[in-house]
């Protein structure tokens, strides 16, 4: 557990694949926008250690990326 803690990262990859894998299963781009936002969070993840900081970075780029992607959709 200490491990996940020191590596937040491995966490928002997780969440990536697991929002990447719900996308596969209806793939209706209800959820591609949280893969996106995890994968952008996982990078962020290696500069920021506060967990807070990274929860807002995915809840405002999941809003940014449904924006975009809905009006593309």
């Amino acid at each position: 557990m200490e491990y996940l803690i020191a590596n937040p990262w491995i966490i928002w990859l997780a969440v990536g694949i697991f929002f990447l894998i719900v996308e596969l299963i209806t793939s209706s781009l209800v959820s591609i926008w949280f893969v996106l936002a995890a994968g952008v969070t996982c990078g962020v993840s290696f500069f920021v250690d506060s967990f807070a900081v990274q929860v807002v970075v995915f809840t405002v780029f999941s809003l940014v990326f449904m924006v975009i992607f809905r009006k593309l959709y």
